[in-house]
């Protein structure tokens, strides 16, 4: 599996959003540890189940740490510059992963 994320919590303006936000309308620190604890719960029950998770962070701004915790292991771990545009990404990730 890979994982892209600009690494910050998002939160939900519209109630009647059919996603399923985790925090709601405010981002805080105890939101935050809410998303993160929830976000490695997911990520520790994939890596149990025996899939390979690779992870790339684009932005200056992520938790790093957190999200190459996401990942199988440090090789796993990928950061990028800046956040990807739609119609590169996936061949921007290839390079990255690949070399």
């Amino acid at each position: 599996m890979v994982f892209m994320t600009d690494g910050e919590t998002n939160t939900q303006y519209d109630p009647s959003d059919k996603f399923d936000w985790i925090c709601s309308q405010t981002q805080s620190s105890a939101c935050n540890a809410f998303a993160t604890s929830v976000m490695q719960t997911a990520c520790t029950a994939m890596k149990k189940s025996g899939i390979e998770i690779y992870t790339l962070s684009y932005s200056a701004d992520a938790d790093v740490v957190n999200i190459r915790n996401c990942a199988t292991n440090g090789a796993h771990f990928f950061t990028a510059p800046s956040r990807p545009s739609t119609r590169r990404s996936p061949l921007r990730s290839a390079e990255i992963f690949c070399g």
